[in-house]
């Protein structure tokens, strides 16, 4: 037992090692998955909807599946790092989690305008906010080169 424990202390410092630049973000993440979580049960009361464990499974589905983007944008992250490496241009990437922060930032100006609507459905309306992390969510997505959202336009359609 101790063996393990001490393989998962050793696993979960070299991941926070490896991925410095993004656990805060993962941190706020998973405690705006937790308010949204939250707040969705208690608007469910104001939306007469009915709080069921299948609905409350498929929303934390959801959340899992949104990690798992995350992840796979920390990933890419790693591939870039090795390849960068491999190819004798190790520093061309200043960060070493470019797509999995902004994944992750993506993630979050969603889930906190889940949030917001939950708080209007209960009856708690902040104005000012939405638009503000609508914002900030329409410059991650400005910052998205074209050409990407233009070849998987092409590749649905293909």
């Amino acid at each position: 037992m101790d063996k393990l424990r001490q393989v998962l202390l050793l696993a979960i410092g070299w991941v926070i090692t490896a991925f410095t630049g993004i656990v805060i973000p993962l941190v706020i993440l998973v405690c705006c998955f937790i308010v949204d979580y939250a707040t969705g049960i208690l608007a469910a009361n104001s939306r007469e909807q009915k709080v069921s464990s299948y609905m409350s499974f498929a929303g934390l589905r959801k959340k899992g599946s949104m990690l798992l983007l995350v992840a796979v944008g920390l990933l890419i992250d790693v591939l870039l790092f090795y390849l960068t490496n491999a190819y004798g241009v190790g520093g061309a990437i200043p960060f070493d989690s470019v797509f999995g922060a902004i994944i992750c930032v993506w993630v979050i100006c969603n889930e906190l305008l889940s949030i917001l609507e939950n708080l209007g459905d209960i009856g708690i309306n902040v104005p000012f906010l939405k638009p503000l992390v609508s914002k900030i969510q329409k410059y991650i997505n400005s910052k998205v080169p074209s050409e990407l959202t233009d070849e998987s336009k092409e590749e649905n359609n293909g």
